[in-house]
């Protein structure tokens, strides 16, 4: 378990973040983990927002693992909900993933398919959020000779992010551009 006090400045909120995680080893190949969390912080004014955004966020997810001299075999589901300011962010999804020590760990292979769902709410419209993503799908081998020579291949296979076409730009007068506008 951990825990995390901010020291409120000026009109900034006081919070508490904590985590909290269990791990239950049935023996020595199958284990599960289990976290649970609520964190909080802020992100400064930067170059996309010219405020301090607070956000929350609530977190769980459950891993399970089997491992052995040669496999590694780990599924995860996850879900995750964000208050952004007045926006909030939901996302859920899983993962499983395969490690292969091959030929005395000469020889490693690598594999894993991740499913995000991600929603975003913002003025009582709901779209796709940025990591929305129904496939992700990694891979690797890799190659390692005694002599201390290492040789990889990684490829990963994915959806692209939702776009939002440009639909108009608003002159700013005080900064001198054009800032775009979204469907």
């Amino acid at each position: 378990a951990g825990l995390r006090k901010n020291i409120p400045l000026d009109d900034l909120e006081s919070y508490l973040s904590g985590q909290w995680n269990l791990n239950y080893k049935f023996n020595k190949k199958n284990s599960i983990n289990t976290s649970l969390g609520r964190y909080h912080k802020y992100s400064l004014p930067n170059a996309e927002s010219d405020t301090v955004t607070f956000y929350q966020s609530d977190q769980i997810s459950v891993d399970y693992t089997f491992e052995n001299n040669v496999a590694e075999i780990t599924a995860a589901l996850f879900a995750k909900n964000t208050h952004i300011g007045d926006d909030e962010e939901e996302v859920y999804g899983s993962e499983i993933f395969t490690k292969l020590r091959l030929f005395k760990n000469q020889v490693v292979v690598q594999a894993s398919y991740t499913f995000i769902n991600a929603e975003r709410t913002s003025s009582g419209v709901t779209f796709p959020a940025k990591y929305d993503l129904d496939y992700f799908v990694r891979g690797s081998i890799e190659y390692n000779h005694p002599s201390n020579l290492s040789i990889s291949t990684i490829v990963m296979y994915r959806q692209g992010t939702t776009y939002l076409p440009v639909i108009n730009a608003i002159y700013e007068p005080d900064l001198d551009l054009y800032n775009p506008e979204y469907s």
